[in-house]
């Protein structure tokens, strides 16, 4: 008796662990789909910063200037860096650009998301180290954050 509850519950572990990893997988295609779909809409350099309230950060504590700024400057990076955080299916997020920035202004959704200050700080020390080929930076982003990935703060 206990070895056949023992084999129903290993069959039940088995079927939720195949479930988490469908999940994860389904959540990463999604992340990958929309970064690349709104790669040739991400507004330029240029027109956020018109839009910004007077191009300054001045809600944004100043340990995450930095990282809005590198944004802001590297659109074309930071929107083919798909999010994983979950904001793409809570807020409508794209990409990792859409946690910092709006049409309008400043997003202020990554300044409460560790997730998205890691994203955003590891693309821009890629960057600062000579790294400039996107694929090897989302990549890397990936294998750091993507599912699967072990998350510590």
């Amino acid at each position: 008796m206990e070895d056949s509850y023992l084999a129903t519950m290993l069959r039940r572990l088995a079927a939720l662990a195949l479930l988490a990893v469908l999940l994860l997988g389904a959540a990463t295609v999604r992340s990958l789909t929309l970064a690349a779909e709104s790669r040739a809409r991400a507004p330029q350099h240029s027109e956020m910063l018109q839009v910004a309230p007077g191009g300054l950060l001045a809600e944004v504590p100043v340990e995450f200037e930095e990282l809005y700024h590198g944004a802001a400057t590297h659109t074309e990076v930071f929107a083919d860096i798909p999010c994983f955080c979950g904001c793409a299916e809570v807020l409508g997020h794209r990409h990792l650009l859409d946690c910092f920035v709006r049409p309008d202004g400043w997003e202020a959704h990554a300044l409460g998301c560790g997730v998205c200050l890691g994203e955003a700080e590891q693309v821009l020390v890629a960057l600062a180290g000579g790294g400039s080929d996107v694929d090897v930076i989302r990549n890397a982003v990936i294998a750091r954050w993507g599912p699967g990935a072990v998350v510590e703060f």
